[in-house]
């Protein structure tokens, strides 16, 4: 069972002139464990 769905996700910052990304989708099932890492390796 899909218990959090993210469809094209993108970010861009003030200022910026592209997208730090962009079309991300994914599917978190139940009992997944998911996380997100930056560049500072920041949850």
């Amino acid at each position: 069972m899909i218990v959090y769905e993210a469809i094209q996700i993108h970010k861009t910052y003030p200022g910026a002139d592209e997208a730090a990304n962009r079309d991300i989708s994914f599917q978190v099932q139940e009992g997944e464990i998911f996380g997100v890492l930056g560049d500072n390796g920041a949850e």
